[in-house]
Protein backbone atom coordinates (compact mmCIF):
# COMPACT_ATOMS: atom_id res chain seq x y z
CA UNK A 1 0.00 0.00 0.00
CA UNK A 2 2.83 2.41 0.86
CA UNK A 3 4.45 1.81 -2.54
CA UNK A 4 1.15 2.54 -4.28
CA UNK A 5 0.75 5.83 -2.38
CA UNK A 6 4.33 6.81 -3.15
CA UNK A 7 3.80 6.12 -6.86
CA UNK A 8 0.44 7.90 -6.81
CA UNK A 9 1.91 10.97 -5.09
CA UNK A 10 4.80 11.04 -7.57
CA UNK A 11 2.32 10.77 -10.40
CA UNK A 12 0.23 13.67 -9.03
CA UNK A 13 3.35 15.75 -8.59
CA UNK A 14 4.33 15.19 -12.23
CA UNK A 15 0.80 15.99 -13.39
CA UNK A 16 0.85 19.28 -11.46
CA UNK A 17 4.18 20.25 -13.06
CA UNK A 18 2.92 19.43 -16.56
CA UNK A 19 -0.30 21.38 -16.01
CA UNK A 20 1.54 24.44 -14.69
CA UNK A 21 3.80 24.41 -17.77
CA UNK A 22 0.78 24.08 -20.06
CA UNK A 23 -0.94 26.99 -18.33
CA UNK A 24 2.15 29.17 -18.83
CA UNK A 25 2.35 28.18 -22.51
CA UNK A 26 -1.32 29.00 -23.06
CA UNK A 27 -1.03 32.39 -21.35
CA UNK A 28 2.09 33.25 -23.34
CA UNK A 29 0.69 32.39 -26.75
CA UNK A 30 -2.39 33.20 -28.75
CA UNK A 31 -5.01 30.54 -28.29
CA UNK A 32 -5.51 28.66 -31.56
CA UNK A 33 -9.08 27.36 -31.47
CA UNK A 34 -8.74 25.53 -34.80
CA UNK A 35 -6.96 22.67 -33.02
CA UNK A 36 -10.25 22.21 -31.14
CA UNK A 37 -12.26 22.27 -34.37
CA UNK A 38 -13.49 25.84 -33.85
CA UNK A 39 -12.95 27.87 -37.03
CA UNK A 40 -13.34 31.40 -38.36
CA UNK A 41 -13.40 33.30 -35.08
CA UNK A 42 -12.33 36.92 -35.53
CA UNK A 43 -11.53 37.76 -31.89
CA UNK A 44 -10.54 35.39 -29.09
CA UNK A 45 -10.50 37.26 -25.79
CA UNK A 46 -8.75 35.31 -23.04
CA UNK A 47 -9.63 35.86 -19.37
CA UNK A 48 -11.60 39.08 -19.88
CA UNK A 49 -12.06 41.43 -16.95
CA UNK A 50 -15.43 41.86 -15.29
CA UNK A 51 -15.86 45.18 -17.10
CA UNK A 52 -15.21 43.61 -20.52
CA UNK A 53 -17.70 40.79 -19.85
CA UNK A 54 -20.28 43.26 -18.50
CA UNK A 55 -20.04 45.37 -21.66
CA UNK A 56 -20.32 42.29 -23.86
CA UNK A 57 -23.35 40.96 -21.97
CA UNK A 58 -25.11 44.33 -22.08
CA UNK A 59 -24.32 45.08 -25.74
CA UNK A 60 -27.20 46.45 -27.83
CA UNK A 61 -26.23 43.95 -30.56
CA UNK A 62 -27.26 40.96 -28.43
CA UNK A 63 -30.48 39.17 -29.29
CA UNK A 64 -32.54 36.37 -27.74
CA UNK A 65 -30.67 34.30 -25.18
CA UNK A 66 -27.55 36.46 -25.62
CA UNK A 67 -29.32 39.57 -24.28
CA UNK A 68 -28.45 40.50 -20.70
CA UNK A 69 -30.65 42.50 -18.33
CA UNK A 70 -29.32 44.57 -15.46
CA UNK A 71 -30.96 43.57 -12.15
CA UNK A 72 -31.62 45.91 -9.22
CA UNK A 73 -28.53 44.47 -7.47
CA UNK A 74 -26.25 45.36 -10.38
CA UNK A 75 -25.84 41.78 -11.59
CA UNK A 76 -26.54 40.79 -15.18
CA UNK A 77 -29.31 38.24 -15.69
CA UNK A 78 -29.64 36.22 -18.89
CA UNK A 79 -32.71 34.19 -19.81
CA UNK A 80 -31.69 30.66 -20.68
CA UNK A 81 -35.06 29.25 -21.72
CA UNK A 82 -36.20 25.85 -20.52
CA UNK A 83 -32.62 24.54 -20.17
CA UNK A 84 -31.56 26.13 -16.88
CA UNK A 85 -28.56 25.04 -14.88
CA UNK A 86 -26.85 21.69 -14.84
CA UNK A 87 -28.25 18.49 -13.49
CA UNK A 88 -26.19 15.72 -11.91
CA UNK A 89 -28.55 13.32 -13.67
CA UNK A 90 -27.33 14.62 -17.04
CA UNK A 91 -23.82 13.18 -16.79
CA UNK A 92 -22.92 11.06 -19.79
CA UNK A 93 -19.55 9.37 -20.23
CA UNK A 94 -18.20 7.35 -23.14
CA UNK A 95 -18.03 3.75 -21.95
CA UNK A 96 -14.93 2.11 -23.38
CA UNK A 97 -12.05 -0.10 -22.27
CA UNK A 98 -10.62 2.74 -20.13
CA UNK A 99 -13.81 3.81 -18.35
CA UNK A 100 -15.51 0.43 -18.17
CA UNK A 101 -13.93 -0.45 -14.81
CA UNK A 102 -12.99 3.04 -13.56
CA UNK A 103 -16.42 4.71 -13.49
CA UNK A 104 -19.26 3.87 -11.13
CA UNK A 105 -21.92 2.85 -13.67
CA UNK A 106 -25.06 3.21 -11.58
CA UNK A 107 -27.36 4.17 -14.50
CA UNK A 108 -28.74 7.15 -12.58
CA UNK A 109 -25.85 9.59 -12.31
CA UNK A 110 -23.17 8.17 -14.62
CA UNK A 111 -24.87 7.15 -17.83
CA UNK A 112 -22.89 5.40 -20.58
CA UNK A 113 -22.88 6.67 -24.17
CA UNK A 114 -21.23 5.37 -27.32
CA UNK A 115 -18.25 7.13 -28.91
CA UNK A 116 -20.36 8.21 -31.91
CA UNK A 117 -22.78 10.07 -29.60
CA UNK A 118 -19.85 11.97 -28.05
CA UNK A 119 -18.48 12.76 -31.52
CA UNK A 120 -21.88 14.10 -32.66
CA UNK A 121 -22.14 16.32 -29.55
CA UNK A 122 -18.60 17.60 -30.04
CA UNK A 123 -19.30 18.47 -33.68
CA UNK A 124 -22.47 20.28 -32.65
CA UNK A 125 -20.50 22.43 -30.18
CA UNK A 126 -17.70 23.05 -32.70
CA UNK A 127 -20.24 24.24 -35.28
CA UNK A 128 -22.01 26.42 -32.72
CA UNK A 129 -18.76 28.13 -31.68
CA UNK A 130 -17.37 28.52 -35.22
CA UNK A 131 -17.95 31.55 -37.44
CA UNK A 132 -18.31 33.98 -34.53
CA UNK A 133 -17.05 37.52 -34.35
CA UNK A 134 -15.90 37.12 -30.75
CA UNK A 135 -15.43 34.26 -28.29
CA UNK A 136 -14.46 34.79 -24.66
CA UNK A 137 -12.25 32.09 -23.20
CA UNK A 138 -12.05 31.85 -19.44
CA UNK A 139 -9.23 29.76 -18.02
CA UNK A 140 -10.06 28.12 -14.71
CA UNK A 141 -8.36 25.74 -12.36
CA UNK A 142 -10.90 23.14 -11.28
CA UNK A 143 -11.01 20.68 -8.41
CA UNK A 144 -8.17 19.70 -6.12
CA UNK A 145 -6.19 18.13 -8.93
CA UNK A 146 -5.88 21.58 -10.52
CA UNK A 147 -6.78 20.44 -14.02
CA UNK A 148 -7.04 23.20 -16.61
CA UNK A 149 -10.56 23.68 -17.91
CA UNK A 150 -11.52 25.89 -20.84
CA UNK A 151 -14.98 27.43 -20.79
CA UNK A 152 -16.21 29.10 -23.94
CA UNK A 153 -18.70 31.93 -23.54
CA UNK A 154 -20.37 33.43 -26.60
Amino acid sequence: MARFLLNYNAFLSNVKIIISVLIKIIYMTNLDLTKYGIKNVTNVIQNPSYEVMFQAEMSEKNEGFEKGTLTNTGAVAVKTGVFTGRSPKDKFIVKDSITENTIWWDGTINKPIEQNVWTDCKELVQNQLSDKETIYVLMHIAAQTKILVLRFVL
